[in-house]
């Protein structure tokens, strides 16, 4: 230990570990503290392990060496400050013996430079040593940063706060015994005799004796430092958890990847604010943020393989360290306290949205009080992270319009958006020292809600209602419906289960906590506005119930009794699990089919019941589980809303109309003959149907298709447009549905940058045109389909399904013949699906 020499204690051990509560868990003899050596207490003789110094006693310790500083590692074996003792009495006097016979005389006072080795008090509400350390000294327990992907559940919550608390282990463990106190020796070139300890009143335990023989606080003062670290070969972005930095004597945050400059690396159009991919395999910079004593050590390690090390007073003084292993630079010396404003460009008020900062060198600053990383840029499922997102590389922090914080001096990125009607943007500016504010301002490009649609997303989870209000007008939506749900043995937001819609202030969206109900082989329902909770919530065992529990009920039942509510049923991210969506088509219990992404199964799945003449609405939800999800990434667009107000069930009554149209990003508004999706148009001139589109997008578009029955009846080309108004005269040759379909090239290459990479898209509902007296289209293909698809989940239920209780079981249902209660909704399904054929054939 270069620098720093423990001294030898043995001669003077006179005292027992079992001073001290718990002695078989003390670390004894030769150790590190800080990345400094110790010799705490000896081993041997189990009753002589500490120096005691007891009341009107003294003991004399040898040196024969001069310091800069001397390090004690004392405690008091307890105290009665809890009984009403002042503080700052002194315990003990140390006296430093120089050779030429000077004697310097340290006062050891309890709260200051000593302090009671801490012991559970099982007779007190709180723990009383808990916040009582020396005002002049440090316990000696360490900050270290947990293992990034694994270790004790105890410890999980360590990887949030990117330091480990001992003290929540259980069984609980005394967090330290010790308190290190520093003192800088006034004579460091004079050589000392010894060190005489007296207690002036308490037991004093002095377990080591440190000299240290460098001109540096033992003990780091500076904050830490923005640190880039060079890595000399590939690594892919899931790679940053193999990657470690430590520092000996110091402290080290958690390593990420810094933010590249998107403007260098896209090959494809990119949308500022909305993200950005992880570049291939290439020689990567992290960042991460240290600070230590100028001989501290900083070490690196890939896998657990060493690949550079560097010393930080050297770092410190040069700034930056190059070497065959990894490279090492200090960034962002200055900085300023800044308070940002992000304001309508129109109105001048403040406006909810996402912000992202960045200094030139691609490290993030987020507003105080949001991470810089969401979740260490590992896996989010299912954790309850309110407040930001992340879209591929970059993290964002939600602001209601208004935030502040540290931001670099000199260039700084800034990067806003929010939702689909306001053109996000990035700004390049030059933070100057002393700086205290920034204003910044957000286009409105569109006002889809003068033309009566009202924006709403069918199905988020892991925020509290509130967040999802915050978050929510930060997406600049309308409405969320938050869905209380399970998973095994995990019940979300229960306790957000309300009446009635939630509502906010101005600006900020409805949020109605509704239900996703769930069965692993039948699928899985949104139950929206509903006000009493339809049991149960998942059921037929895992993934969605618990482990070992029957089938209790069908999707079909849910949506009779959410019909019976007054609410809605949305089969959820249509058609996986796909088991009973034709019975739930067929018989009319769903109200809408939910896309959460484009894709052409989904999309085709949708075209088929359509094509069997089957009038279903389509909505749009981001199915928000995880923190690299945004609420309204696809959301839906329910029109025909009367007034300005939002009206959370005129919504629902919107979306069960069928004027709707999901969208990721492009605003598709369509008309048939001068109708809107959902109207039914009969006696129609099939050789000349008139259809408009208007679509307009924050992102830069590809291309426009008209579809139906028969495949692509229409298609523009959009060239990177953001938004035009196409007219058609189409000749039908039949009877058929159409529906508008338009798709972006922004982003990057058309896709967002959030777990699932979504195609940015947006699918309106159909106009439903005949040139008869009636719209009735038939297709055999799709029924014969049905009827398979309703005749295999009904074998389940039957021969595979868990539905055998013993003894005698009360069903929720109340009926004793529980396998007709399961089987009816799909004899239902099936006869009518049957009928269908009969009458095709």
């Amino acid at each position: 230990m270069t620098g720093y020499e423990a001294l030898d204690l043995t001669e003077l051990a006179n005292a027992p570990a079992s001073l001290l509560q718990d002695p078989d868990t003390l670390e004894i003899g030769a150790t590190t503290r800080f990345g400094l050596p110790f010799r705490l207490g000896t081993g041997g003789d189990p009753e002589r392990v500490f120096l005691a110094v007891t009341p009107d006693s003294s003991a004399r310790l040898g040196v024969s060496a001069s310091a800069e500083w001397i390090i004690f590692a004392h405690a008091l074996v307890d105290t009665d400050l809890f009984e009403g003792r002042d503080l700052g009495r002194t315990a003990a006097d140390y006296e430093i013996v120089y050779d030429d016979g000077a004697v310097v005389s340290l006062p050891i006072r309890e709260r200051f430079e000593i302090a009671a080795s801490p012991r559970d008090r099982f007779d007190r509400p709180i723990p009383l040593d808990w916040g009582q350390s020396p005002f002049l000294a440090i316990p000696e327990l360490e900050h270290v940063t947990p293992h990034r992907t694994h270790g004790r559940f105890d410890h999980a919550g360590g990887r949030a706060k990117e330091v480990l608390d001992p003290s929540t282990k259980l069984p609980y463990t005394l967090p330290y015994r010790w308190y290190l106190w520093p003192w800088r020796n006034p004579r460091p070139d004079a050589a000392i005799a010894g060190i005489r300890f007296s207690s002036l009143g308490p037991t004093v335990l002095v377990a080591g004796v440190t000299l240290g023989h460098l001109d540096e606080d033992p003990f780091e003062r500076t904050t830490n430092r923005d640190v880039l670290i060079t890595l000399p070969f590939g690594a892919t972005n899931h790679d940053i958890e193999k990657l470690d930095v430590s520092v000996d004597r110091g402290t080290a945050s958690f390593p990420y990847w810094v933010v590249t400059d998107e403007a260098a690396l896209a090959e494809a159009p990119v949308t500022p604010a909305w993200g950005q991919s992880w570049d291939s395999e290439s020689p990567r910079v992290a960042h991460v943020r240290l600070t230590g004593t100028p001989s501290a050590t900083v070490t690196v390690r890939f896998d657990g393989d060493l690949v550079g090390a560097a010393n930080w007073g050297e770092l410190v003084e040069h700034g930056a360290i190059a070497g065959a292993g990894a490279g090492f630079r200090i960034v962002n010396e200055a900085r300023t306290w800044v308070r940002t404003t992000v304001v309508d460009a129109d109105s001048g008020e403040p406006i909810p949205c996402r912000v992202h900062f960045r200094s030139k060198d691609g490290v993030s600053y987020p507003p105080h009080g949001h991470p810089p990383h969401i979740n260490g840029e590992l896996a989010t499922f299912a954790f309850d992270l309110g407040g930001d997102v992340r879209l591929g590389n970059k993290s964002y922090a939600y602001i209601d319009g208004t935030c502040e914080g540290w931001l670099p001096v000199g260039p700084v990125t800034v990067e806003l958006a929010q939702g689909f009607e306001y053109d996000p943007r990035r700004v390049d500016l030059e933070i100057v020292q002393g700086q205290a504010t920034l204003e910044l301002a957000l286009q409105r490009f569109s006002r889809i809600r003068d033309r009566g649609y009202v924006s709403g997303d069918t199905h988020g989870h892991f925020v509290s209602a509130r967040g999802a209000q915050f978050e929510g007008a930060g997406e600049g939506l309308d409405i969320v419906n938050l869905q209380r749900t399970q998973g095994g043995e995990l019940f979300t937001v229960t306790e957000e289960v309300r009446t009635g819609p939630l509502t906010g202030s101005a600006g900020s969206p409805i949020v109605f906590v509704g239900q996703e109900n769930r069965t692993g082989m039948f699928g899985h329902v949104n139950l929206l506005g509903v006000r009493t909770p339809v049991m149960p919530i998942s059921t037929g065992g895992p993934d969605e119930s618990e482990i070992g529990t029957g089938l209790e009920t069908t999707l079909s039942r849910w949506a009779d009794e959410t019909r019976a509510q007054g609410g809605i049923t949305v089969l959820a991210h249509f058609p996986v699990p796909n088991g009973e969506a034709a019975t739930l088509i067929a018989t009319k219990r769903i109200d809408a089919i939910e896309m959460i992404a484009y894709d052409d199964y989904n999309v085709r799945e949708y075209y088929r019941y359509l094509n069997d003449g089957y009038q279903v609405p389509i909505v749009g939800g981001s199915d928000k589980m995880t923190a690299d999800v945004p609420l309204g990434i696809v959301r839906t667009y329910a029109g025909g809303m009367p007034g300005t107000e939002v009206d959370y069930f005129s919504w629902l009554a919107a979306v069960q109309r069928g004027d709707t149209f999901a969208s990721s990003g492009p605003l598709v508004v369509l008309e048939v003959e001068g109708a809107r999706p959902g109207s039914v148009l009969t006696g129609v001139d099939l050789a000349r149907v008139n259809v408009r589109v208007d679509v307009s997008s924050v992102f830069t578009l590809d291309h426009l298709e008209i579809v139906g029955r028969d495949g692509v009846l229409a298609s523009v080309d959009l060239d990177g447009r953001r938004s035009a108004e196409e007219e058609f005269v189409l000749p039908l040759p039949r009877d058929t549905w159409i529906c508008a379909r338009a798709f972006a090239s922004g982003v990057t290459a058309g896709r967002h940058h959030d777990v699932y990479t979504r195609r940015v898209a947006a699918h309106t509902s159909p106009v439903y045109v005949s040139g008869g007296v009636e719209y009735a289209i038939r297709d055999a293909d799709t029924q014969r389909y049905m009827a398979t698809l309703i005749d295999g989940a009904m074998d389940h239920i039957r021969h595979v399904a868990r539905r055998f209780w013993p003894g005698h079981v009360g069903h929720r249902h109340g009926r004793e013949d529980h396998l007709a209660y399961l089987l009816e909704p799909f004899e239902e399904a099936r006869d009518i699906v049957r009928r269908r054929l009969d009458q095709w054939s």
